[in-house]
């Protein structure tokens, strides 16, 4: 995964408006790094502009309230729109790779080909959707208006009532908080919705937790770090339930064969194999005392930003 571009400059004390707008200003040009490699459809290319998207659309969700309302209208839901539609893309080549490794590592398991044919004709209607969707961001003028709202945010450096570390403290602790009330989504019997959301709330963490990295102590790499690796499991759990649910549905439609019922077993295994890495994961963090070391994390921050904003 790419690694994430961040705001230089940044200071605890800093209000939350000029902060939001130097966070911002990297994340519209991040993305745009990885357009051309998108544009020619090109695997690594979809995947790298994706994550780069998540994490543009990710940031203006947790800096919603640094947000005039009017341009957070106009922003989030075309960030939203260009963010699920390279998911479409991306969903179709996770799925093309893990069927053509399972076929690779089992000859029993030949009957995905017609499946990967199908999922390659989808893969190809939605890229042409993406191509169109650029184009239509490139003549509404979108990285203009974007750049002109950072621009005006940066320009907020006067009287505003919050800093960017008090709240920083404030929209990571709680989305901690979140993740922890949840842990039995995890370590308790596998239900793949409760999974599922609480994957949502680890992500979200994770999130809150990048744009902030300039200023939280140092400590917090290695706690992002687990966090993001947290997410990646459970991500891989996730992509195995759609893996079966959309051999489910092929089923439904052509019939179970030995090939496909057998891919089933293997989803079923794989799954089992990763459900307990995770929970290993969650162990590890919490042998590593993870929860209360990120609150130590918060704590220094909050002390930092009071001492700053004392010192002016």
């Amino acid at each position: 995964m790419p690694k994430a571009w961040l705001a230089e400059d940044l200071r605890p004390d800093m209000p939350l408006g000029h902060a939001a707008g130097l966070m911002l200003a990297v994340k519209w040009p991040e993305v745009q790094h990885y357009e051309s490699a998108a544009r020619t459809g090109k695997v690594a290319g979809i995947h790298d502009m994706r994550v780069a998207c998540k994490r543009l659309r990710e940031a203006l969700r947790v800096l919603r309230p640094a947000l005039p309302r009017d341009s957070r209208r106009k922003l989030l839901p075309v960030v939203e729109e260009l963010n699920d539609a390279l998911g479409e893309v991306r969903d179709r080549d996770v799925l093309r790779q893990a069927f053509k490794r399972m076929m690779r590592e089992d000859d029993r398991l030949a009957d995905l080909k017609p499946l990967r044919r199908s999922l390659a004709k989808e893969r190809s209607a939605h890229h042409r959707k993406l191509l169109h969707m650029l184009e239509g961001l490139k003549r509404s003028g979108f990285g203009r208006k974007y750049e002109r709202l950072m621009a005006e945010l940066e320009a907020m450096n006067g009287d505003e009532p919050t800093v960017v570390g008090q709240f920083a403290v404030e929209a990571i602790g709680d989305r901690l908080q979140d993740v922890m009330d949840n842990l039995h989504a995890i370590t308790g019997r596998y239900r793949s919705s409760l999974f599922h959301r609480q994957r949502i709330r680890v992500k979200k963490l994770k999130y809150a937790l990048e744009p902030f990295l300039p200023i939280l102590p140092a400590e917090a790499d290695e706690l992002y770090g687990m966090v993001s690796e947290l997410q990646e499991l459970m991500g891989l759990v996730h992509d195995l339930d759609v893996q079966r649910e959309v051999v489910a549905d092929w089923v439904v439609t052509y019939g179970l064969s030995d090939g496909l019922r057998l891919t089933l077993q293997q989803i079923a295994r794989r799954r089992r194999d990763l459900l307990a890495q995770t929970r290993g994961h969650v162990k590890a963090m919490a042998e590593q005392e993870c929860e209360a070391r990120l609150q130590q994390v918060l704590r220094a921050l909050a002390d930092q930003t009071v001492a700053r904003q004392a010192a002016t």
